[in-house]
C-alpha cells in the first residue's frame, strides 16, 4: 500500500468500518469493488468519500489517472473539511497538478489542514517558508512549522530541521545539532534523513557524533518522540 493511501485512511471521516472495509478491498486486489463501494457513498457529498474517490483518480488505481478530476474532487472535499484533502489538493495548486499552480492559495489550504492538525500540511507550510514560495521567505517561520510537524512525529520534519541548522538557515550552522534531527528521522527510515546524516557525519569526530546522539535522546525527550 502506497504512503499516499495509509495517510488517505489515517485521515478520514467516515466510519471506522467503512474505511476499513474500501482498504480490505484494495489489500484484496478487489479494485473494482471498492470503487463501486466509493462512489455510492460519495454520491451523497460525504466528504471522506470524496478525497477516497479523488485518490483513486490520482493514483490511476481502480480509475484512469485523471489529475484534473482529482483535483476537483479534492477541492470538493477539501471545502467541506477533509483535512487530507485540503492538504493535498494545497499540493496540487502548490505544483501545478491538474490545476494552474497557485502557491498562494496552496499556503490558504495548508492552513486549513495543519489548523485540523495534518502533519503533512505543517510540513508543506515549512517547504513554503524555506523556499519563498507562494509567501515571503522566511527561515524562522518554516523551522516553526518544521519543529510543530515533528512535536506530531511527522517523519519529514526532522529531515527538514537537520538540513536548517546545517546549512545555517538563520541560525548558526551547527554539524551536531543537524546531525541529532538527521539521527532520529533515520532511525524512523526516512531515506532523506539517512542522506543527510551521512553528511552531517564528515564533519564530526567520535566524540561530536556521541554528542549528536546524546542530543537526539534529549530531544526524543522533549518532544514526546519516545512514548
Amino acid at each position: 500500500m502506497s504512503l499516499l493511501l495509509g495517510l488517505l485512511l489515517l485521515a478520514g471521516q467516515a466510519a471506522p468500518g467503512e474505511v476499513a472495509g474500501w482498504r480490505a478491498l484494495l489489500e484484496q486486489g478487489k479494485d473494482a469493488e471498492a470503487v463501486a463501494a466509493v462512489q455510492k457513498r460519495a454520491e451523497s457529498n460525504d466528504p471522506e468519500a470524496l478525497d477516497f474517490l479523488a485518490w483513486f483518480h490520482d493514483e490511476g488505481r481502480g480509475l484512469p489517472k485523471d489529475l484534473a478530476k482529482a483535483a476537483q474532487l479534492y477541492r470538493r472535499a477539501a471545502e467541506a473539511g477533509q483535512k487530507h484533502a485540503q492538504w493535498r489538493y494545497g499540493v496540487m495548486l502548490d505544483l501545478g497538478e491538474g490545476v494552474a499552480a497557485d502557491p498562494v492559495a496552496a499556503m490558504g489550504w495548508f492552513e486549513k489542514s495543519a489548523a485540523q492538525g495534518f502533519r503533512n500540511a505543517m510540513v508543506s507550510i515549512g517547504v513554503l517558508y524555506s523556499t519563498g514560495h507562494g509567501v515571503p521567505q522566511d527561515n524562522a517561520k518554516a523551522l516553526a512549522a518544521y519543529q510543530r510537524a515533528a512535536r506530531g512525529d511527522a517523519l519529514a520534519a526532522f529531515y527538514h530541521i537537520g538540513a536548517i541548522h546545517y546549512n545555517g538557515e538563520g541560525v548558526p550552522a551547527d554539524p551536531v545539532e543537524a546531525a541529532a534531527w538527521f539521527m532520529i528521522g533515520a532511525t524512523r527510515g526516512d531515506e532523506l534523513a539517512k542522506l543527510g546524516l551521512q553528511e552531517a557525519a564528515k564533519d564530526l569526530d567520535e566524540d561530536r557524533l556521541r554528542a549528536a546522539a546524546a542530543r537526539a535522546t534529549a530531544i526524543s525527550k522533549e518532544y514526546g518522540l519516545d512514548k
